[in-house]
């Protein structure tokens, strides 16, 4: 098993870069500090995966650009995807977001019903004692589809949440 310890985003960036290109089939990644999510994760669907904080924030970013095109007047999905990912636990971390702006859009919160904040296909992800917090005056939406088996234990839900899945999977808070 390897082990890497972070301090920022670039550092998270490159355990991952690391992980995704080694033969490693067990690593965890200790965060010892705020980090942005890296989108190279939904790759890593051989490696069983352990991402360790201690009360840090992880961000997700969410971008509004493809607003215009859902047609569920959602705002667009986000980063934190998982698609045949099996075998990776997040802990002890405060997930956070946030919103892109652009100069020639309206504000993209004010146009929508709700807003996808993690979306889950044909994958197995565990959090344990992680905070989760929606500061917005909409719904966060946590999607879950495809023979997924998402845990959340031990977890903090400040907000509004929705939990959306799919007969075949499974969602379960501890």
């Amino acid at each position: 098993m390897c082990e890497y310890f972070v301090e920022d985003t670039i550092q998270f960036f490159d355990a991952i870069a690391k992980i995704k290109s080694g033969k490693n089939e067990e690593a965890s990644i200790l965060i010892g500090n705020n980090v942005d999510h890296c989108h190279l994760l939904r790759f890593l669907d051989a490696v069983k995966l352990n991402i360790v904080g201690r009360n840090v924030n992880y961000n997700i970013y969410l971008d509004c650009k493809e607003l215009s095109s859902n047609p569920a007047w959602k705002f667009n999905s986000t980063l934190l995807f998982h698609s045949d990912n099996h075998d990776i636990t997040y802990s002890g971390l405060k997930f956070t977001y946030n919103i892109e702006s652009y100069d020639l859009m309206d504000d993209p919160i004010l146009n929508s019903f709700s807003i996808v904040f993690m979306e889950f296909y044909n994958s197995e992800i565990n959090f344990k004692d992680c905070h989760f917090k929606n500061s917005t005056d909409r719904i966060f939406e946590i999607i879950v589809k495809n023979e997924s088996t998402i845990i959340f234990e031990k977890c903090n839900f400040e907000g509004n949440f929705n939990f959306i899945f799919d007969i075949s999977s499974t969602i379960t808070i501890k």
